[in-house]
């Protein structure tokens, strides 16, 4: 069947349409997720980077960036005067786990508090802070993540 030009014109227009609304829809999905937009221009090399990454993990793009943000080295917060500094280093004043499994739970608790609330870290930060100190988790293991941390200050919170 042959179409005019009017008629695929016409087509062409609900197809659009309808591209536009499922976009708008999968947007508000996001945000209700709480995901938000970020727009922004790489180099071509920094775009082989990131294509290179895509295909070795399997990951999308807003899924590597998350987790490259989140993983930023120096960490910032605002000042009252609306300049951006690296939080200082906080002191390694947990007991060794070896010496007193009560004494190093507190220390413990104490640190993700204080990281938390006086800091404002995001839990991933945390995790990867207690990782490179060497800290073991307290079941033992060498690995802290996100949603230990998470769960650890939830509990905390709630007593």
């Amino acid at each position: 069947m042959k179409y005019t030009e009017q008629e695929l014109a016409e087509k062409m227009k609900k197809r659009l349409a309808g591209e536009r609304y499922r976009q708008h829809r999968w947007r508000l999905r996001q945000k209700e997720k709480g995901l938000q937009p970020v727009a922004g221009m790489i180099s071509k090399e920094a775009g082989r980077i990131l294509d290179a990454e895509k295909k070795i993990t399997g990951e999308t793009t807003s899924a590597i960036l998350e987790k490259a943000i989140l993983n930023l080295p120096a960490i910032i917060t605002s000042t009252s005067e609306g300049i951006f500094r690296p939080v200082p280093d906080l002191p390694s004043d947990i007991p060794s786990q070896k010496e007193n499994s009560l004494e190093y739970k507190e220390g413990i608790f104490n640190k993700i508090k204080k990281m938390r609330c006086e800091n404002n870290l995001p839990f991933n930060e945390i995790a990867k802070i207690f990782n490179e100190d060497g800290l073991k988790t307290l079941s033992g293991d060498d690995a802290w993540d996100g949603k230990t941390i998470y769960a650890i200050y939830k509990k905390m919170e709630s007593k």
